[in-house]
C-alpha cells in the first residue's frame, strides 16, 4: 500500500474494513467544466451587448450555474467577467451618445427619449452593486454642564 501508516486516511480506510464498510477513498464531487475556450466565448458575447442568460440558454454555452459557480472558485475567469461587463457598460454609453446625437440631427425626440431612457435602465441594472459604508455609532459623552449629547465617533 503506498499510503504511510502514520497517516490519518490510513487509519480512516482501516477502520472502515475493521467495521466492515467499504472505505471512503474517493474525492466528492464532479469535475469542474472550467475551460478557458469556454469562458472566454461567453464572456465575448457578453461584453457585445448580449445578456449573460441568453447566452447560457443555447445549446454548447455552460449554464447560468456555471457561471456563478466559475465566478466563485477562478479568480482568472471573475477577472474576464468584470472586463466584459465593463465593456458591456461602454457599450450602452455608446449608444446613448449615438442616440443624444441623433436627436441633434433632427430625429424625434420623443421617440430619442424612450430609448435613451431604456438604455440607462438597462445600464443601471448591469452596473455593480455597491454599498455605503455603514455610519459609525455614535456614542455619548458627558457635556462640561451636565447632561449626555450625541457626538460623532466610535
Amino acid at each position: 500500500m503506498c499510503i504511510r501508516d502514520s497517516s490519518k486516511v490510513y487509519w480512516r480506510i482501516h477502520k472502515a474494513r475493521v467495521d466492515g464498510k467499504r472505505p471512503r477513498d474517493w474525492v466528492s464531487g464532479k469535475k469542474s467544466t472550467y475551460d478557458r475556450a469556454w469562458a472566454q466565448a461567453w464572456c465575448d458575447r457578453v461584453a457585445a451587448g448580449e445578456a449573460g442568460y441568453r447566452v447560457s440558454a443555447e445549446p454548447g454555452m455552460p449554464s447560468m450555474k456555471c457561471i456563478y459557480n466559475w465566478l466563485k472558485r477562478f479568480p482568472e475567469f471573475r477577472a474576464m467577467h468584470a472586463r466584459a461587463r465593463a465593456q458591456q457598460q461602454h457599450g450602452l454609453d455608446w449608444r446613448i451618445y449615438l442616440e443624444v446625437d441623433r436627436v441633434s440631427a433632427g430625429a424625434d425626440l420623443a421617440s430619442a427619449k424612450r430609448a435613451t431612457a431604456w438604455l440607462e435602465g438597462r445600464r443601471g441594472r448591469l452596473a455593480p452593486k455597491t454599498w455605503k459604508a455603514a455610519p459609525p455609532e455614535r456614542t455619548w459623552a458627558e457635556p462640561p454642564g451636565g447632561g449626555m449629547r450625541p457626538t460623532k465617533g466610535g
